[in-house]
Protein backbone atom coordinates (compact mmCIF):
# COMPACT_ATOMS: atom_id res chain seq x y z
CA UNK A 1 0.00 0.00 0.00
CA UNK A 2 1.37 3.64 -0.63
CA UNK A 3 2.47 5.68 1.38
CA UNK A 4 -0.20 8.16 2.37
CA UNK A 5 1.72 10.99 3.95
CA UNK A 6 3.96 10.90 0.59
CA UNK A 7 0.60 11.00 -1.81
CA UNK A 8 -0.73 14.26 0.82
CA UNK A 9 2.43 16.02 0.03
CA UNK A 10 2.66 15.35 -3.94
CA UNK A 11 -0.89 16.59 -3.86
CA UNK A 12 -0.12 19.83 -1.67
CA UNK A 13 2.80 20.43 -4.05
CA UNK A 14 1.09 19.92 -7.00
CA UNK A 15 2.62 17.10 -8.25
CA UNK A 16 -0.27 14.91 -8.41
CA UNK A 17 -0.39 12.44 -11.61
CA UNK A 18 -3.66 10.96 -11.45
CA UNK A 19 -2.55 8.43 -14.03
CA UNK A 20 -0.29 6.68 -11.60
CA UNK A 21 -1.62 8.03 -7.84
CA UNK A 22 -5.11 7.95 -8.45
CA UNK A 23 -7.73 5.84 -6.01
CA UNK A 24 -8.52 3.92 -8.93
CA UNK A 25 -4.70 2.85 -9.43
CA UNK A 26 -3.54 2.72 -5.75
CA UNK A 27 -6.69 0.45 -4.82
CA UNK A 28 -5.35 -3.17 -4.82
CA UNK A 29 -7.11 -5.01 -7.13
CA UNK A 30 -8.36 -7.87 -4.81
CA UNK A 31 -10.12 -4.68 -2.75
CA UNK A 32 -11.96 -3.73 -6.18
CA UNK A 33 -12.94 -7.06 -6.76
CA UNK A 34 -14.77 -7.47 -3.53
CA UNK A 35 -16.36 -4.10 -3.56
CA UNK A 36 -17.89 -4.65 -7.15
CA UNK A 37 -19.03 -8.25 -5.75
CA UNK A 38 -21.67 -6.24 -3.43
CA UNK A 39 -22.56 -3.41 -6.11
CA UNK A 40 -25.88 -3.53 -7.74
CA UNK A 41 -26.25 -3.90 -11.72
CA UNK A 42 -26.70 -0.03 -11.96
CA UNK A 43 -23.41 1.14 -9.87
CA UNK A 44 -21.61 -1.41 -11.86
CA UNK A 45 -22.25 -0.28 -14.84
CA UNK A 46 -21.61 3.22 -13.53
CA UNK A 47 -17.66 2.01 -12.26
CA UNK A 48 -17.06 0.52 -15.36
CA UNK A 49 -16.74 3.76 -16.75
CA UNK A 50 -14.30 5.07 -14.43
CA UNK A 51 -11.63 4.45 -16.17
CA UNK A 52 -10.19 1.10 -18.71
CA UNK A 53 -8.60 -0.80 -15.47
CA UNK A 54 -12.37 -0.39 -14.05
CA UNK A 55 -14.34 -1.50 -17.54
CA UNK A 56 -12.02 -4.87 -17.62
CA UNK A 57 -12.35 -5.36 -13.80
CA UNK A 58 -16.48 -5.06 -14.24
CA UNK A 59 -16.70 -6.59 -17.66
CA UNK A 60 -15.08 -9.87 -16.07
CA UNK A 61 -17.29 -12.93 -16.87
CA UNK A 62 -16.84 -14.36 -13.23
CA UNK A 63 -18.21 -10.95 -11.67
CA UNK A 64 -21.18 -11.04 -14.17
CA UNK A 65 -21.97 -15.09 -13.62
CA UNK A 66 -23.34 -14.97 -10.26
CA UNK A 67 -25.62 -11.58 -11.77
CA UNK A 68 -26.84 -13.45 -14.54
CA UNK A 69 -27.79 -16.58 -12.76
CA UNK A 70 -29.19 -14.75 -10.23
CA UNK A 71 -31.36 -12.36 -12.20
CA UNK A 72 -32.36 -15.30 -15.36
CA UNK A 73 -33.00 -17.91 -12.65
CA UNK A 74 -30.33 -20.09 -14.59
CA UNK A 75 -28.49 -23.42 -13.45
CA UNK A 76 -26.69 -24.71 -16.51
CA UNK A 77 -23.22 -23.35 -17.67
CA UNK A 78 -23.99 -21.34 -20.40
CA UNK A 79 -21.36 -21.94 -23.63
CA UNK A 80 -21.06 -18.05 -24.06
CA UNK A 81 -19.77 -15.00 -21.79
CA UNK A 82 -21.94 -14.46 -18.51
CA UNK A 83 -22.01 -10.32 -19.33
CA UNK A 84 -22.95 -10.74 -23.47
CA UNK A 85 -25.68 -12.80 -22.33
CA UNK A 86 -26.80 -10.38 -19.71
CA UNK A 87 -26.57 -7.74 -22.10
CA UNK A 88 -28.89 -9.33 -24.54
CA UNK A 89 -31.64 -10.10 -22.07
CA UNK A 90 -31.00 -6.56 -20.28
CA UNK A 91 -30.60 -3.38 -22.87
CA UNK A 92 -29.42 -0.82 -21.20
CA UNK A 93 -30.45 2.30 -22.76
CA UNK A 94 -31.16 4.39 -19.77
CA UNK A 95 -30.99 3.12 -16.59
CA UNK A 96 -33.21 6.29 -14.99
CA UNK A 97 -36.41 5.63 -12.70
CA UNK A 98 -38.19 7.12 -15.01
CA UNK A 99 -37.49 4.29 -17.89
CA UNK A 100 -36.89 1.79 -15.39
CA UNK A 101 -40.06 0.10 -15.68
CA UNK A 102 -41.21 -3.54 -13.91
CA UNK A 103 -42.19 -6.58 -15.77
CA UNK A 104 -45.18 -8.64 -14.15
CA UNK A 105 -45.26 -12.28 -14.40
CA UNK A 106 -48.04 -13.68 -13.00
CA UNK A 107 -48.63 -17.36 -11.17
CA UNK A 108 -51.87 -18.45 -11.18
CA UNK A 109 -52.85 -20.55 -8.29
CA UNK A 110 -55.76 -22.37 -7.47
CA UNK A 111 -57.12 -20.29 -4.86
CA UNK A 112 -55.92 -17.16 -3.30
CA UNK A 113 -53.15 -16.82 -1.18
CA UNK A 114 -53.41 -15.75 2.57
CA UNK A 115 -49.96 -15.30 3.24
CA UNK A 116 -46.62 -15.80 1.67
CA UNK A 117 -42.78 -15.94 1.80
CA UNK A 118 -40.13 -15.92 -1.00
CA UNK A 119 -36.53 -16.25 -1.65
CA UNK A 120 -34.65 -16.35 -4.78
CA UNK A 121 -35.93 -19.83 -5.37
CA UNK A 122 -39.65 -20.31 -4.86
CA UNK A 123 -41.98 -18.84 -2.41
CA UNK A 124 -44.14 -20.94 0.42
CA UNK A 125 -48.35 -19.54 0.42
CA UNK A 126 -50.87 -20.63 2.79
CA UNK A 127 -53.68 -21.86 0.99
CA UNK A 128 -56.68 -22.68 2.97
CA UNK A 129 -55.18 -25.71 5.59
CA UNK A 130 -52.35 -25.85 3.76
CA UNK A 131 -48.89 -24.60 2.99
CA UNK A 132 -47.68 -24.85 -0.59
CA UNK A 133 -44.30 -24.50 -2.09
CA UNK A 134 -44.15 -23.02 -5.76
CA UNK A 135 -41.25 -21.21 -8.24
CA UNK A 136 -41.75 -18.22 -9.19
CA UNK A 137 -40.92 -18.35 -12.87
CA UNK A 138 -43.76 -20.50 -14.06
CA UNK A 139 -47.04 -18.79 -15.39
CA UNK A 140 -48.63 -21.90 -13.94
CA UNK A 141 -48.30 -22.93 -9.96
CA UNK A 142 -46.53 -26.09 -9.84
CA UNK A 143 -46.48 -27.61 -6.36
CA UNK A 144 -43.08 -28.75 -5.15
CA UNK A 145 -44.62 -29.47 -1.61
CA UNK A 146 -47.29 -28.87 0.44
CA UNK A 147 -47.54 -28.86 4.09
CA UNK A 148 -50.35 -30.82 5.87
CA UNK A 149 -51.89 -30.46 9.71
CA UNK A 150 -53.32 -27.57 10.30
CA UNK A 151 -57.21 -28.09 11.09
CA UNK A 152 -58.03 -24.84 10.19
CA UNK A 153 -56.83 -21.98 7.47
CA UNK A 154 -53.41 -21.15 7.90
CA UNK A 155 -52.92 -17.58 8.34
CA UNK A 156 -49.10 -16.37 8.73
CA UNK A 157 -45.73 -18.17 7.88
CA UNK A 158 -42.08 -17.71 8.21
CA UNK A 159 -39.30 -19.75 6.84
CA UNK A 160 -35.69 -19.84 7.06
CA UNK A 161 -33.13 -22.32 5.63
CA UNK A 162 -33.63 -24.43 8.67
CA UNK A 163 -37.14 -24.14 9.55
CA UNK A 164 -41.00 -23.51 8.62
CA UNK A 165 -43.24 -22.00 11.05
CA UNK A 166 -46.90 -21.71 10.48
CA UNK A 167 -49.75 -20.65 12.73
CA UNK A 168 -53.51 -21.01 11.68
CA UNK A 169 -56.92 -20.09 12.48
CA UNK A 170 -56.78 -23.32 14.96
CA UNK A 171 -54.65 -21.36 17.07
CA UNK A 172 -51.58 -24.40 16.47
CA UNK A 173 -48.16 -23.50 16.02
CA UNK A 174 -46.33 -25.98 14.07
CA UNK A 175 -42.58 -26.34 12.97
CA UNK A 176 -41.13 -27.88 9.88
CA UNK A 177 -37.93 -29.03 9.48
CA UNK A 178 -36.47 -28.08 6.19
CA UNK A 179 -33.91 -29.70 3.24
CA UNK A 180 -32.89 -27.72 0.39
CA UNK A 181 -35.38 -28.82 -1.67
CA UNK A 182 -38.55 -28.84 0.59
CA UNK A 183 -39.97 -30.56 4.01
CA UNK A 184 -37.50 -33.62 5.72
CA UNK A 185 -40.81 -34.94 6.49
CA UNK A 186 -44.36 -34.64 5.29
CA UNK A 187 -45.08 -33.83 8.71
CA UNK A 188 -44.34 -30.96 11.67
CA UNK A 189 -41.42 -32.18 13.77
CA UNK A 190 -43.23 -30.09 16.47
CA UNK A 191 -46.90 -29.34 16.83
CA UNK A 192 -48.05 -26.63 19.71
CA UNK A 193 -51.27 -27.08 20.36
CA UNK A 194 -53.07 -23.63 22.66
CA UNK A 195 -54.64 -24.33 25.86
CA UNK A 196 -58.14 -25.39 25.98
CA UNK A 197 -59.12 -22.56 28.24
CA UNK A 198 -58.61 -19.69 25.91
CA UNK A 199 -61.55 -20.87 23.47
CA UNK A 200 -62.57 -19.09 20.81
CA UNK A 201 -59.64 -16.32 21.18
CA UNK A 202 -56.54 -18.94 20.27
CA UNK A 203 -56.37 -18.23 16.37
CA UNK A 204 -52.66 -17.30 15.37
CA UNK A 205 -53.02 -13.71 13.60
CA UNK A 206 -49.18 -13.39 13.57
CA UNK A 207 -45.87 -15.06 14.63
CA UNK A 208 -42.01 -14.34 13.68
CA UNK A 209 -38.92 -16.55 14.76
CA UNK A 210 -35.07 -16.26 15.22
CA UNK A 211 -32.65 -19.09 16.70
CA UNK A 212 -33.54 -18.36 20.35
CA UNK A 213 -37.13 -17.82 20.06
CA UNK A 214 -40.61 -18.01 18.39
CA UNK A 215 -43.27 -15.25 18.71
CA UNK A 216 -47.26 -15.68 17.84
CA UNK A 217 -49.73 -12.39 18.62
CA UNK A 218 -53.37 -14.31 19.07
CA UNK A 219 -56.75 -13.26 17.82
CA UNK A 220 -57.85 -12.33 21.39
CA UNK A 221 -54.95 -9.91 21.86
CA UNK A 222 -52.57 -12.49 23.49
CA UNK A 223 -48.95 -12.73 22.64
CA UNK A 224 -46.67 -16.45 23.18
CA UNK A 225 -43.34 -16.46 23.36
CA UNK A 226 -41.87 -19.65 22.61
CA UNK A 227 -37.95 -21.12 23.64
CA UNK A 228 -37.42 -22.70 20.18
CA UNK A 229 -35.18 -25.23 22.14
CA UNK A 230 -37.57 -26.55 24.35
CA UNK A 231 -40.59 -25.79 22.40
CA UNK A 232 -42.64 -25.00 24.90
CA UNK A 233 -43.77 -20.91 26.53
CA UNK A 234 -41.83 -19.02 28.04
CA UNK A 235 -43.55 -16.20 28.53
CA UNK A 236 -47.64 -14.80 27.71
CA UNK A 237 -48.05 -11.26 27.48
CA UNK A 238 -51.47 -9.84 27.63
CA UNK A 239 -50.71 -7.09 25.40
CA UNK A 240 -53.67 -5.38 23.85
CA UNK A 241 -57.86 -5.75 23.94
CA UNK A 242 -58.16 -7.02 20.29
CA UNK A 243 -55.98 -9.49 18.30
CA UNK A 244 -52.64 -8.84 17.04
CA UNK A 245 -52.20 -7.73 13.72
CA UNK A 246 -48.17 -7.69 13.50
CA UNK A 247 -45.49 -8.03 15.37
CA UNK A 248 -41.41 -7.75 15.32
CA UNK A 249 -38.97 -8.50 17.62
CA UNK A 250 -35.03 -8.14 18.64
CA UNK A 251 -32.61 -9.12 21.02
CA UNK A 252 -34.31 -7.76 23.90
CA UNK A 253 -37.71 -5.34 22.71
CA UNK A 254 -40.78 -6.80 21.60
CA UNK A 255 -43.18 -4.30 19.32
CA UNK A 256 -46.78 -5.23 18.83
CA UNK A 257 -50.15 -3.88 17.16
CA UNK A 258 -53.95 -4.11 17.28
CA UNK A 259 -56.70 -3.67 15.26
CA UNK A 260 -57.31 -1.47 19.20
CA UNK A 261 -54.97 0.97 17.33
CA UNK A 262 -51.86 0.99 19.70
CA UNK A 263 -48.58 0.19 18.72
CA UNK A 264 -46.66 -0.74 21.95
CA UNK A 265 -43.23 -1.18 22.77
CA UNK A 266 -41.98 -4.15 25.39
CA UNK A 267 -39.17 -5.03 27.16
CA UNK A 268 -38.27 -9.04 27.16
CA UNK A 269 -36.11 -8.72 29.59
CA UNK A 270 -39.01 -8.23 32.24
CA UNK A 271 -42.62 -9.71 33.20
CA UNK A 272 -43.75 -7.92 30.43
CA UNK A 273 -46.91 -6.26 32.40
CA UNK A 274 -46.82 -3.20 31.07
CA UNK A 275 -45.28 -1.80 28.08
CA UNK A 276 -42.57 0.70 28.16
CA UNK A 277 -44.02 2.58 25.57
CA UNK A 278 -47.75 3.13 23.64
CA UNK A 279 -48.37 4.80 20.50
CA UNK A 280 -51.98 5.10 20.13
CA UNK A 281 -53.19 6.36 16.21
CA UNK A 282 -56.61 6.53 16.88
CA UNK A 283 -57.70 3.95 14.14
CA UNK A 284 -57.04 -0.10 13.27
CA UNK A 285 -53.62 -1.10 12.81
CA UNK A 286 -52.73 -3.98 10.38
CA UNK A 287 -48.71 -3.88 9.89
CA UNK A 288 -45.47 -1.92 11.14
CA UNK A 289 -41.91 -2.10 11.01
CA UNK A 290 -39.34 -0.46 12.95
CA UNK A 291 -35.61 0.36 12.77
CA UNK A 292 -33.46 1.62 15.49
CA UNK A 293 -35.84 4.21 17.08
CA UNK A 294 -37.97 4.91 14.19
CA UNK A 295 -41.31 3.21 13.08
CA UNK A 296 -43.55 3.42 9.88
CA UNK A 297 -47.06 2.31 10.63
CA UNK A 298 -49.37 1.23 8.25
CA UNK A 299 -52.98 3.47 8.71
CA UNK A 300 -56.82 2.85 8.19
CA UNK A 301 -57.06 6.03 6.75
CA UNK A 302 -54.01 4.78 4.25
CA UNK A 303 -51.27 7.16 4.90
CA UNK A 304 -48.09 5.46 6.54
CA UNK A 305 -47.02 7.62 9.57
CA UNK A 306 -43.20 7.32 10.72
CA UNK A 307 -42.93 7.84 14.83
CA UNK A 308 -40.32 8.14 16.99
CA UNK A 309 -40.42 5.35 19.52
CA UNK A 310 -38.72 6.67 22.29
CA UNK A 311 -40.66 9.94 22.97
CA UNK A 312 -44.11 8.03 20.64
CA UNK A 313 -43.64 11.83 18.97
CA UNK A 314 -44.66 11.47 15.29
CA UNK A 315 -42.37 12.69 12.64
CA UNK A 316 -44.07 12.83 9.65
CA UNK A 317 -46.78 11.05 7.27
CA UNK A 318 -46.84 9.99 3.80
CA UNK A 319 -50.13 10.32 2.58
CA UNK A 320 -50.80 7.45 0.00
CA UNK A 321 -54.19 7.01 -0.57
CA UNK A 322 -54.96 10.00 -3.07
CA UNK A 323 -56.88 8.95 -6.54
CA UNK A 324 -54.51 7.69 -9.16
CA UNK A 325 -54.86 6.18 -12.18
CA UNK A 326 -52.58 3.30 -13.16
CA UNK A 327 -52.62 0.31 -15.51
CA UNK A 328 -54.58 -3.55 -14.13
CA UNK A 329 -52.50 -6.02 -13.40
CA UNK A 330 -55.38 -8.50 -14.17
CA UNK A 331 -56.57 -6.62 -17.03
CA UNK A 332 -55.64 -3.77 -19.64
CA UNK A 333 -58.35 -1.54 -18.46
CA UNK A 334 -57.35 2.07 -16.32
CA UNK A 335 -58.27 1.75 -13.07
CA UNK A 336 -58.67 4.16 -10.61
CA UNK A 337 -57.61 2.80 -6.79
CA UNK A 338 -59.50 3.66 -3.78
CA UNK A 339 -59.15 6.72 -1.33
CA UNK A 340 -58.31 6.06 2.57
CA UNK A 341 -57.89 2.22 1.69
CA UNK A 342 -56.11 0.58 5.27
CA UNK A 343 -52.52 -0.71 4.77
CA UNK A 344 -52.54 -4.06 5.37
CA UNK A 345 -48.92 -4.86 4.82
CA UNK A 346 -45.58 -3.09 5.12
CA UNK A 347 -42.06 -2.71 4.80
CA UNK A 348 -38.96 -0.25 4.35
CA UNK A 349 -35.69 -0.37 4.22
CA UNK A 350 -32.60 2.53 4.12
CA UNK A 351 -34.45 3.86 0.85
CA UNK A 352 -37.59 2.24 0.06
CA UNK A 353 -40.94 2.10 1.48
CA UNK A 354 -43.26 -0.82 0.24
CA UNK A 355 -47.07 -0.48 1.11
CA UNK A 356 -50.08 -3.06 0.06
CA UNK A 357 -53.58 -1.84 0.97
CA UNK A 358 -57.42 -3.24 1.11
CA UNK A 359 -58.03 -2.12 -2.13
CA UNK A 360 -55.32 -4.05 -3.72
CA UNK A 361 -52.78 -1.48 -4.29
CA UNK A 362 -49.04 -1.84 -4.11
CA UNK A 363 -47.59 1.55 -2.81
CA UNK A 364 -43.77 1.67 -3.31
CA UNK A 365 -42.16 5.08 -2.56
CA UNK A 366 -38.82 6.26 -2.03
CA UNK A 367 -38.45 7.87 1.69
CA UNK A 368 -36.24 9.85 3.81
CA UNK A 369 -37.23 10.10 7.06
CA UNK A 370 -35.32 7.60 9.39
CA UNK A 371 -32.98 9.72 10.05
CA UNK A 372 -34.49 13.31 10.12
CA UNK A 373 -37.18 15.17 12.21
CA UNK A 374 -38.88 17.31 9.54
CA UNK A 375 -42.13 16.79 8.53
CA UNK A 376 -43.28 16.52 5.48
CA UNK A 377 -46.28 15.31 3.35
CA UNK A 378 -44.01 15.15 -0.28
CA UNK A 379 -43.37 11.97 -1.61
CA UNK A 380 -40.37 12.40 -4.15
CA UNK A 381 -40.62 9.22 -5.90
CA UNK A 382 -43.84 7.01 -6.04
CA UNK A 383 -45.40 4.57 -8.32
CA UNK A 384 -48.34 2.19 -8.12
CA UNK A 385 -48.97 -1.34 -8.77
CA UNK A 386 -52.40 -2.83 -8.83
CA UNK A 387 -52.96 -6.42 -7.80
CA UNK A 388 -56.57 -6.64 -7.38
CA UNK A 389 -60.11 -4.32 -7.15
CA UNK A 390 -60.17 -5.03 -3.07
CA UNK A 391 -63.68 -7.00 -2.97
CA UNK A 392 -62.50 -9.20 -0.90
CA UNK A 393 -59.55 -7.87 1.17
CA UNK A 394 -57.04 -6.87 -1.45
CA UNK A 395 -53.27 -7.46 -0.46
CA UNK A 396 -53.06 -10.17 1.95
CA UNK A 397 -49.45 -10.39 1.80
CA UNK A 398 -46.59 -8.27 -0.17
CA UNK A 399 -42.41 -8.87 0.17
CA UNK A 400 -40.25 -7.05 -1.35
CA UNK A 401 -36.32 -7.39 -2.35
CA UNK A 402 -34.77 -4.30 -3.45
CA UNK A 403 -31.54 -5.41 -4.72
CA UNK A 404 -32.93 -8.18 -6.39
CA UNK A 405 -35.60 -5.61 -8.08
CA UNK A 406 -38.14 -8.10 -6.96
CA UNK A 407 -41.28 -7.21 -5.26
CA UNK A 408 -44.37 -10.16 -5.06
CA UNK A 409 -47.90 -9.51 -3.72
CA UNK A 410 -50.66 -11.71 -3.10
CA UNK A 411 -54.64 -10.84 -2.45
CA UNK A 412 -58.02 -12.09 -1.14
CA UNK A 413 -59.72 -11.16 -4.38
CA UNK A 414 -57.19 -13.39 -6.80
CA UNK A 415 -55.81 -16.45 -7.01
CA UNK A 416 -52.58 -15.30 -8.18
CA UNK A 417 -48.78 -14.62 -7.26
CA UNK A 418 -48.28 -10.92 -9.05
CA UNK A 419 -44.40 -11.06 -9.48
CA UNK A 420 -42.94 -7.37 -10.11
CA UNK A 421 -39.07 -7.04 -11.43
CA UNK A 422 -37.34 -3.87 -12.08
CA UNK A 423 -34.48 -4.19 -14.42
CA UNK A 424 -31.48 -3.01 -12.63
CA UNK A 425 -33.06 -3.38 -8.98
CA UNK A 426 -34.34 -0.30 -6.90
CA UNK A 427 -31.52 2.07 -6.79
CA UNK A 428 -31.72 5.57 -6.43
CA UNK A 429 -31.36 8.71 -9.06
CA UNK A 430 -28.12 10.51 -9.20
CA UNK A 431 -30.69 13.52 -10.47
CA UNK A 432 -33.78 15.00 -11.89
CA UNK A 433 -36.12 14.67 -7.86
CA UNK A 434 -38.91 15.64 -10.21
CA UNK A 435 -38.83 12.53 -12.29
CA UNK A 436 -41.24 9.60 -11.12
CA UNK A 437 -39.56 6.79 -10.07
CA UNK A 438 -41.36 4.13 -12.01
CA UNK A 439 -44.30 4.78 -14.59
CA UNK A 440 -46.70 1.85 -15.11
Amino acid sequence: MADWKQLRTKYARGNWDSRTDGFVNLLPDQVSTAIFQKLDINDLLSASMVSSKWHHMCTDDELWKPIYKRRYRVTKTHPDAWVGQFAKQYKRSDTTWATNHPSLHVVKLERPARAMQFNESFAVIAQDNNLIQIPLNQAEAQQACIWEGHEAPVTCLQFDDRLLLSGGDDGCLKIWQLASDGPKAPEPTVNIRPDPGLMGCAGITTLRFDELRGICGRSGGLVDIWDMEASRASMRISAHPMAITDLQFDDYRLATCSLDGCLKLWDMRGQCTQPIQTINTGGPLYAFQYNLDRVMIGCSDGSVGVWDMRSAKGITRYTLSASTTTVSATTTTMTAFKQHSPITTLAFDAQFLMAGTVGGVVHLVQHNHLNTTTSSNAVPFATTLLTGDGSKGGVSACQFDPAAGRIVAATLDQPALYVYSFLGGLTSPSNNTSTPMITV
